[in-house]
């Protein structure tokens, strides 16, 4: 495997251990690390990235159709964890979705995974798992059809990949969409017919609030509307009135599966009434919780970076539109739910290309630079193998890498734009890099996704 050059392994460990110094007071972190015990790995040599280059597994290639030899380590990295996290930090990457969609591939054909939970509304999921199951519908018009950033030609091979799959299996790789952020048709049209079904007298209660809550053209029009709504209480009183009636019915297994749809309408229209992420990231949790306890597959969680990570509270900023913010993210329900059962594995990349500008309605290609020093992907970019899976509970006998792995991280995390004016400011920041996530999967360069022809 190629081995690059490293422009930053001349830096002193003192450098180094200054700016890690600075990043500790910084937050306020528990961990504490003076410089003296930092460059205690030698004058000239990093003992954090020389950790990492010991440590680390290189990987081959991002080729999703590629052998899986190389990832013959994900069993004693993840164990016999009933969740996985598969993080990213920009949706847009190209390479970096492939190397994941490998890492399903192993999780699926190697460990018997069988459930993949999306970071995507409930109703495309759905759409999404009829074609995977059952080949119900037509899949570029399927994925074409989910939010904006999954509308590429990396996840309509996912998903085709998923098909082929499924066609020669019994017991079938199904895909839940977990999200709440764009209300479907689908959504409406499910809960109206099986209302239609099992309870008409309710029908005409049931359209008398429908009608409030429809759809105002397509899923991202929609969203726009509503933003735009002064009295969204009585908008989410219908929502609330369609989950509770649906919820009233007797229980069984398709009611169920109306109820989720009823409860992402909801959550739809509570989520953008309120500040923060917090609703939407416990939303996703719930989400994954209950179809791993309905199925009891074996579970692997698709989703940006912020979410995935395990810590107990994450600080972000998406530019423009969010300078600074905070929530409890998906991955720290998921390690009060399953303990550690839940691996989070983040996903971490150099350089390269981003497709985004998903936001104005038209993406585009953005040159990402390497990261700034201080961030953990400035860290790993240091290391020697173009792609590597790094294992954050390896043993490590110098203090500073037990330093670097207990304390405070700031990542690289775009948002649904870019502008390399902004660079330093697309980051999220977690109080302890081994609480948040357990494995490192870096990429030193990227491609684009591109988009669906």
């Amino acid at each position: 495997m190629r081995r690059r050059t490293k422009t930053g392994r001349t830096k002193t460990a003192e450098a180094g251990a200054l700016v890690l110094v600075a990043v500790l007071a910084l937050t306020g972190c528990t961990a504490q690390l003076s410089a003296q015990t930092a460059a205690s790995g030698g004058a000239g040599v990093d003992p954090i990235v020389e950790w990492i280059d010991q440590a680390a597994v290189p990987l081959e290639t991002a080729d999703a159709t590629a052998p899986l030899d190389d990832l013959a380590v994900l069993p004693s990295v993840v164990g016999d964890a009933t969740v996985v996290g598969l993080g990213e930090s920009a949706h847009g990457l190209g390479d970096q979705f492939a190397l994941r969609h490998r890492i399903v591939r192993y999780l699926v054909e190697e460990m018997g995974f069988r459930l993949l939970a999306w970071e995507a509304d409930y109703g495309s999921g759905v759409a999404v798992d009829r074609y995977v199951v059952d080949g119900v519908g037509d899949p570029r018009q399927i994925v074409g059809s989910m939010v904006s950033a999954w509308q590429s030609e990396q996840m309509l091979a996912l998903v085709e990949w998923m098909r082929a799959y499924n066609r020669t299996h019994s017991d079938k790789v199904r895909f839940v969409g977990t999200d709440l952020t764009q209300l479907r048709q689908l959504s409406l049209d499910e809960i109206s017919s099986y209302v239609r079904a099992v309870a008409p007298g309710r029908l005409d209660e049931l359209a008398a609030h429908l009608s409030a809550i429809h759809l105002h053209g397509d899923p991202g029009e929609h969203v726009a509307w509503y933003y735009q709504q002064t009295d969204k209480e009585s908008l989410i009183g219908h929502a609330r009135a369609v989950r509770d009636l649906i919820a009233g019915l007797p229980a069984t297994t398709e009611r169920d599966d109306v109820l989720r749809h009823a409860e992402a309408v909801l959550g739809f229209y509570l989520h953008y009434a309120q500040e923060g992420e917090d609703l939407r990231d416990r939303f996703m949790a719930d989400s994954i919780i209950a179809w791993q306890r309905r199925t009891g597959h074996k579970t692997a969680f698709w989703g940006a970076n912020v979410h995935v990570a395990a810590a107990e509270q994450v600080e972000y900023a998406f530019p423009p539109t969010v300078s600074a913010a905070r929530l409890v993210p998906v991955g720290h329900w998921l390690r009060q739910q399953y303990g550690t059962g839940y691996a989070a594995v983040a996903g971490i990349f150099g350089s390269g290309e981003v497709l985004q500008g998903f936001e104005t309605g038209r993406p585009a290609i953005y040159q990402v630079p390497v990261p700034r020093p201080g961030t953990t992907d400035h860290t790993l970019a240091q290391a020697g193998p173009d792609m590597l899976l790094l294992d954050l509970n390896v043993p490590a006998k110098a203090p500073a890498v037990r330093a670097w792995r207990d304390g405070p991280a700031t990542l690289r995390l775009i948002g649904a734009a870019y502008d390399i004016a902004m660079e330093e400011q697309y980051a999220m920041t977690v109080r302890c890099l081994s609480q948040a996530f357990d494995v490192l999967v870096y990429i030193d360069r990227t491609r684009p996704s591109r988009l669906l022809r």
